[in-house]
């Protein structure tokens, strides 16, 4: 998040610069082509991003998509040198960042852009400055460009508030904003210590307790401490959406809205057709505390069902496999599938299975929807080598559906042969994401991939991936894994240390493994 007024607390404590993958213009464009609506083409796209900070979105997006123009614009100072320091390291050429008052942004001197982005900005920022950020997406799109804005919802951020507030009083007389953040984070524990373990308020104030120590100390400041922090209901914020011609067009969040099971979801659509409504009143009953929405242009058509067609112009992938290992695609049985995070799909149509089956297997490759039913109806056998129409539209609406309940169980993508591609292939010499080399050099334990999101990886990927640069073929890196097992970081045992045959073994299979976590982590290019 980026200050919109006045710029100089994000100088005195900048706030962490990640990325953030439902930002992403392939997202965005998914999301609009699944809303009928045609989107711009996002490897010419023009992105613009308010509030870039230190470019830890918006140069990772650039890195992938580089026949894109980006531009960045932040007002705090120190953001955009570290922002430029980045992107001179990266050696991107199409990308400018720029130190500006949103207030001061000429729409003419820009030009329109395909793709806007507004992360963790609008909450933050004084109403004249809410009400620019929505002008500027309206004067800022293309006919039928995609904004993303992201904020602070009203009911769940009623009990965020009530911390907030006692941060902010109880640190009202400290100046220094280091001093402010240490008090605060110790009057939240002493909250948590002090109220009821039995009641709602008390286990309320320990869940954010144990939020908010593990956060670092710019989240802390700026989300929770800044001067301007306005949580809205989902409906007051379309209100002020349509006053400047724009309309809402789909959640942006990764996950079903809310974390909403879906008996729940049904229950709200007999209430209510109207999308906003429902929305709402999924936002009571979840609690929800914070909001990621898509505008477009009001006069746009939006569907807004489900449309199995739509999935035909997309790219399909998942990792989820087989719960039980080998199974009978034929049969009408019921299968569960299983995501690495643990999230389960449940399938008993034949085609949608030998689907999930071919597309665990052509991991971390995107498939297009056309190549997935032939490789999908070729598993079922040559009688069932021409699905028709019905099967089809079936397996369409199960994929909808799956990535309705999680986008991380199923992802669509509308990116053509370009980004969405992904390669799993291990090259001679292994080139990984530039921005993942970077982030590992700053030993960060989450770096951004390929697909712009963020990984987990482990101390000795690590510590490897910054000399995944394409110049270094296995030898070579054998010869690094083999420095890292002579300083202790990589354990041998007995055998290992004394026999070097053993120790090589071990070295190659470790590195081998390596890289293959890496491919299937989309960390590795090409």
């Amino acid at each position: 998040m980026s200050d919109g007024g006045s710029g100089y607390s994000y100088d005195e404590v900048p706030y962490p610069s990640y990325s953030y993958p439902q930002t992403h213009p392939d997202h965005l464009a998914t999301l609009a082509a699944l809303s009928g609506i045609d989107p711009p083409p996002i490897e010419s796209a023009r992105i613009l991003e308010l509030g870039c900070g230190g470019g830890g979105n918006l140069l990772p997006i650039a890195y992938g998509l580089p026949d894109s123009e980006c531009t960045g614009i932040d007002l705090s100072t120190h953001a955009i040198e570290e922002g430029r320091r980045l992107l001179a390291e990266l050696d991107l050429r199409n990308v400018t960042l720029r130190q500006q008052d949103f207030l001061e942004v000429d729409p003419d001197e820009l030009g329109r852009f395909d793709y806007v982005i507004v992360y963790g900005i609008y909450s933050w920022v004084p109403r004249a400055v809410q009400d620019r950020l929505l002008g500027l997406c309206n004067e800022l799109l293309t006919p039928n460009g995609l904004a993303y804005i992201s904020y602070n919802a009203r009911p769940g951020w009623g009990m965020n508030s009530v911390v907030r507030d006692a941060m902010i009083y109880h640190t009202r007389n400290a100046s220094d904003p280091q001093d402010r953040i240490r008090r605060a984070r110790s009057f939240v524990e002493f909250m948590a210590t002090m109220t009821p373990e039995d009641e709602p308020y008390g286990q309320s104030i320990r869940r954010l307790n144990e939020f908010l120590q593990s956060m670092e100390d710019g989240y802390v400041f700026h989300d929770f401490m800044e001067e301007v922090n306005e949580p809205l209901y989902f409906h007051e914020f379309i209100d002020r959406v349509h006053d400047h011609d724009l309309q809402y067009l789909a959640n942006a969040e990764l996950v079903r809205p809310g974390g909403a099971p879906a008996a729940v979801i049904e229950a709200v659509t007999k209430l209510t057709d109207d999308p906003i409504e429902a929305e709402q009143y999924l936002d009571f009953l979840t609690n929800r505390a914070f909001r990621e929405t898509v505008l477009c242009r009001a006069g746009l058509d939006v569907a807004r069902s489900l449309r199995p067609a739509t999935l035909r112009r997309l790219r399909v992938a998942s990792r989820a496999r087989p719960e039980d290992g080998e199974i009978d695609l034929r049969s009408s049985g019921e299968v569960t599938f299983i995501d690495a995070d643990g999230t389960e799909l449940a399938a008993s149509h034949p085609l949608t299975k030998a689907a999930l089956v071919h597309l665990e297997q052509a991991w971390p490759r995107s498939v297009p929807f056309e190549e997935l039913v032939a490789g999908a109806a070729a598993r079922l056998g040559p009688e069932l080598a021409a699905p028709d129409a019905r099967e089809v539209d079936l397996l369409a609406t199960n994929l909808m559906l799956a990535y309705e309940h999680s986008m991380n169980l199923v992802e669509l993508h509308a990116g053509a042969t370009g980004f969405g591609s992904f390669s799993g292939a291990v090259t001679a010499r292994p080139l990984a994401s530039h921005p993942a080399r970077l982030e590992a050099r700053r030993e960060l334990s989450r770096v951004t991939n390929m697909a712009h999101q963020r990984v987990t990886v482990g101390d000795i990927p690590r510590r490897l991936l910054p000399l995944l640069d394409g110049t270094r073929d296995h030898e070579a890196l054998l010869g690094a894994l083999s420095e890292l097992a002579d300083e202790g970081v990589i354990e041998l045992d007995e055998q290992q240390r004394a026999d070097p045959a053993s120790r090589d073994a071990a070295l190659r299979a470790l590195l081998e493994s390596v890289l293959a976590d890496l491919a299937a982590a989309r960390l590795l290019v090409g």
